[in-house]
């Protein structure tokens, strides 16, 4: 169709231009009126289509964290301190081994560290609430499906209306990185060892060695005095 008449209107967002609209072939001449509607519906859409881009990058973020997250095996969890409810990320799920319909709380939250190491935790939790001090601990811990890991947990004090209201931190699972230091310790001690029964061998030896000279010693002096004896010095 040719087009008879034609009213075009840039898009804004702040100062920068990022869309040019036109309409045409209205029956009649464009005036104000035109322009100021289609100025609204263009502010409306463009509107609507940042918001889908907002969307869609935070889905892709999501998605990079979540990929991240399973890579490095950590997560991230908040505790709600009015009713004692927690929130976990995926990765904190999947590292205690529960599925997705298992109902965190502060307290089954602590029931899966290592017997010995729940009082350090209690300890570490109301420490931050009531002194808003921030942790980060390494600790043992047992999974549902009853596995021995190691973890790392660490958390910091949320403040609403100046009042401690939530804990939030991370967690990992960091057992890789604990038997390798565990196996480093253990190389280093054994070479500690080695050093040691080394350097007692070489002092047994140098203690050998000097017996010898004292001997080799005393027995040329022997023979000195002896030949002195018979007149041959």
């Amino acid at each position: 169709f040719p087009l008879k008449n034609f009213l075009s209107f840039p898009v804004f967002d702040g100062r920068r231009i990022v869309m040019i609209v036109g309409v045409g072939n209205k029956e009649g001449d464009y005036d104000s009126g035109d322009a100021d509607e289609l100025a609204v519906f263009m502010s409306g859409a463009w509107s609507i289509i940042k918001e889908i881009r907002a969307e869609q990058e935070l889905e892709r973020s999501r998605a990079l964290l979540e990929d991240m997250g399973a890579t490095a095996r950590i997560g991230a969890w908040e505790a709600d301190l009015a009713t004692g409810k927690q929130t976990w990320t995926k990765e904190v799920y999947e590292i205690h081994d529960v599925g997705y319909d298992f109902a965190p709380t502060i307290g089954n939250g602590i029931d899966f560290y290592a017997p010995e190491a729940r009082d350090k935790v209690r300890e570490l939790v109301r420490n931050a609430i009531e002194n808003r001090k921030p942790f980060d601990c390494v600790l043992p811990f047992i999974t549902a499906k009853g596995r021995p890991i190691w973890v790392r947990a660490i958390g910091r004090a949320v403040e609403e209306d100046g009042k401690v209201a939530k804990l939030r931190g991370v967690f990992q699972d960091v057992t890789k990185e604990k038997e390798s230091e565990v196996q480093l310790e253990r190389y280093a001690e054994r070479l500690e060892e080695m050093v040691e029964e080394r350097s007692r061998e070489l002092e047994k030896a140098r203690a050998g060695l000097y017996a010898q000279e004292r001997l080799s010693a005393l027995g040329d002096r022997k023979s000195t005095r002896l030949n002195s004896s018979h007149g041959y010095i």
